[in-house]
């Protein structure tokens, strides 16, 4: 985990940070997404914590790889216009936030991700122009042979705000709170698939019977049916969920954890 001297580390961060309530009251927060109805609590929660962590900033994203234009979900605690510039100019797939979040799974400080090009660069100074001039990348795999990942970004308008040993414990507190992110975004996303595709109870069971790697003749034979009849229902729960074949649906659904 990359981090710099201490004696660069910045006396507001740093005295935040050494404050005997620094990860309870962190936590607090963390706890509330437990409980949280929507969207809009969501958000309201992440702004109370960027706050107690000590950033000025900060945005959370979740998303399937593979699947990123369908499935990308954000929580902003900055300004939102930031979001609209990153949508319109379809930016997942040149992020150099997203990648290191794709391959890694310790936090680290944003000037230390490579910068591979100019699209990623032209990333990167949008993201300091809109408050994320020192950033903290926070990757939340999702683990479990699954490609689902969420990624918490924190932001300050300060140049080298998070250098130092203070990025250790923002870190650290922040870690949680990633993972409580991904896990409420990944419940909101389930049952709005539910509610998009109509899926049947017995339809997932059929995707977990694929997910443990039983052929169709095998399924077959253990419901009693046929593997015309069978194949016919692959077949409807392949258009609802817009996959290729049923190996593909079985992923997605284990994805959202329908299965």
């Amino acid at each position: 985990m990359p981090s710099s001297p201490p004696d660069l580390q910045h006396p507001r961060l740093r005295d935040l940070v050494a404050s005997p309530d620094y990860f309870a009251r962190v936590s607090e927060v963390t706890l509330k997404l437990d409980s949280a109805r929507n969207v809009a609590n969501v958000a309201d929660h992440l702004k109370e914590a960027v706050d107690r962590l000590g950033a000025d900033v900060g945005a959370f994203v979740s998303y399937i790889v593979g699947h990123r234009d369908q499935s990308f979900r954000f929580f902003l605690a900055c300004d939102p216009r930031w979001y609209v510039e990153y949508e319109q100019s379809a930016w997942y797939a040149d992020d150099p936030w997203l990648e290191y979040a794709s391959r890694h799974a310790l936090p680290i400080l944003a000037r230390d991700i490579p910068i591979g090009d100019a699209a990623q660069g032209a990333i990167v100074r949008i993201a300091e122009r809109y408050g994320f001039s020192s950033a903290v990348v926070v990757p939340a795999p999702a683990g479990r042979d699954l490609t689902r990942l969420g990624m918490l970004c924190l932001g300050s308008r300060e140049p080298a705000y998070f250098d130092g040993e203070a990025f250790r414990s923002v870190s650290v507190a922040a870690l949680p709170l990633a993972l409580s992110l991904l896990d409420w975004s990944t419940r909101d996303a389930r049952h709005e698939l539910l509610r998009s595709t109509l899926l049947h109870p017995e339809d997932l069971y059929l995707l977990e019977l694929v997910r443990r790697g039983r052929s169709t003749k095998e399924i077959a034979k253990a419901l009693d049916t046929t593997t015309t009849s069978l194949n016919s229902r692959f077949q409807r729960i392949i258009a609802k969920l817009g996959v290729p074949n049923k190996g593909a649906a079985a992923q997605l659904a284990a994805e959202y954890g329908l299965i």
